[in-house]
């Protein structure tokens, strides 16, 4: 299911743009998704610091106390890569929209024809960072990792050690099980034995004791995972077992 943020401290706004998404969802039933309310950028910015990632931000701009504009500029410096609309009374903050990389600028009053077609490309660019992209939680921050530079993951107790391209490592807080979750929608991502889960584009070589990776690297084949691993490897590059 999809969190989405809508942030105004009118209330009859803030309503309008919450009956506007329930709508949205009536002409889609098929996508899911959770409206989250808040009055103040300060209280969105608390919750997304926790446990809970948006995955729509809808801001306006004229807030009290921190505008919309800052708290978009904060959550992108925090990782945040997610589509950004702003809801707004004037086109004169669009330029700034544009460098936060906004996916849409409306002006109030909001229609429903616009909304729809800038929730609809919200959600295409999900999609479209999905494919590309996966966000972790490490050291206190969301980290968009390109998924084609995760090269493997270890477990390491109640965390994961993602070894990236280049010798670089995150260490996220989660278990194994949770990762490849992540990682579902990515056919080159196996799990191998307990402790592995391998990026089969990465893997130039294998044989029954070690899996050679890029940049050298090798790892030791877990005992009983061989025959497997070989028919994964052959199936993801062959497209079918190994002749």
């Amino acid at each position: 299911m999809y969190q989405i943020a809508l942030c105004d401290d009118v209330p009859e706004e803030l309503e309008k743009a919450r009956l506007l998404l329930q709508t949205y969802h009536q002409l889609h039933p098929n996508v899911e998704f959770r409206v989250h309310l808040f009055t103040t950028i300060e209280s969105l910015l608390g919750e997304a610091a926790g446990d809970l990632s948006f995955d729509i931000l809808l801001l306006d701009i004229y807030l009290s106390g921190k505008t919309g504009m800052e708290g978009a500029r904060l959550l992108r410096d925090g990782g945040y890569t997610c589509p950004i609309i702003f809801l707004t009374t004037s086109t004169e903050h669009a330029l700034e929209a544009f460098r936060v990389n906004a996916a849409q600028y409306l002006l109030k009053p909001l229609g429903q024809e616009d909304f729809c077609a800038a929730i609809e490309k919200a959600f295409a660019l999900i999609a479209e960072e999905k494919r590309m992209h996966i966000a972790l939680r490490t050291d206190g921050e969301l980290r968009r990792v390109a998924v084609r530079e995760i090269v493997y993951c270890e477990a390491q107790g109640n965390y994961q050690c993602i070894h990236l391209t280049e010798g670089k490592e995150l260490s996220v807080r989660m278990t194994l099980t949770e990762l490849l979750e992540r990682l579902g929608a990515f056919p080159e991502f196996v799990r191998v034995g307990a402790a592995y889960v391998i990026n089969l584009g990465h893997v130039d070589s294998l044989n029954a004791q070690t899996m050679g990776l890029d940049g050298g690297l090798r790892l030791h084949m877990p005992r009983g995972a061989y025959g497997i691993f070989k028919e994964q490897y052959f199936k993801y590059y062959c497209g079918g077992e190994e002749g």
